[in-house]
């Protein structure tokens, strides 16, 4: 892929298994699945996290895809996965955790992405309803991968993506800044991937033709940013239909 700047490596699978998950959403999930937690709360627990989500549903549909249900990507790649492979894919992604250096920008940039998909999840829930939109986890997997594309290029670019000054939210002025500097944008980026796992679902053009550009709204963009520098980044993780009954 061509851009202004220099030609990268397209991005791939691999890209998506070398994101960095939640660190307290990793503690939970190893923990319900060493208690063979049902496979509700194991589904849950994944959905807390884009990162995790987007690793389980590729595994799966690697695996098998057309077990995916698009009404419910993550509680039926869970469970076609099944514990053992789920614990299997939380602990490589705790190792990697582990092994990984981050600076003081990054990791507060890291932080604000992890927070800032948890907001975008319960927001999509609660919104689902009131506009008749019964698929609630289609919905809340779509809020929690809004910012997906802003994670694979910051993994990818790290400190060479911070000093575009970006936001963890995705904006239309970001991708244009994206585009010119990289070739492609986060929102190009999260589709790709997204239509990658063929999944019979909304998500990809939801992702890719949906984002609000909060760099135009002071109040909506004040209120994400508050939400994702909020003491929840260094809680232990909520259900979402609690975060969702509390945020609603």
């Amino acid at each position: 892929m061509q851009g202004q700047g220099p030609s990268i490596e397209p991005f791939s699978e691999r890209d998506i298994s070398t994101l960095l998950c939640n660190p307290q959403v990793l503690a939970a999930l190893i923990e319900a699945c060493l208690n063979q937690a049902s496979y509700q709360k194991l589904a849950d627990l994944v959905l807390q996290d884009a990162a995790l989500s987007a690793q389980v549903i590729q595994a799966a549909s690697k695996a098998i895809p057309q077990a995916i249900k698009p009404a419910e990507p993550v509680s039926s790649a869970v469970q076609n996965l099944g514990i053992p492979i789920l614990t299997s894919l939380a602990l490589k992604a705790a190792q990697q955790l582990s092994k990984h250096r981050f600076t003081a920008e990054e990791l507060t940039f890291q932080a604000r992405l992890w927070a800032t998909s948890q907001v975008g999840a319960v927001a999509a829930r609660c919104l689902a309803p009131s506009v008749d939109f019964s698929r609630i986890e289609e919905a809340q997997l779509g809020g929690l991968f809004l910012n997906l594309g802003v994670h694979l290029l910051f993994r990818r670019f790290g400190r060479d993506y911070l000093v575009m000054n970006v936001g963890s939210c995705g904006s239309t002025a970001q991708a244009l800044l994206e585009r010119g500097r990289f070739g492609l944008d986060h929102l190009d980026l999260a589709d790709r991937m997204i239509r990658s796992w063929k999944l019979e679902s909304f998500l990809a053009d939801a992702i890719r033709f949906l984002q609000v550009d909060v760099s135009q709204d002071r109040a909506l963009r004040a209120a994400v940013e508050d939400c994702a520098a909020g003491p929840a980044v260094l809680s232990g993780p909520a259900s979402p239909s609690g975060r969702a009954a509390a945020a609603c």
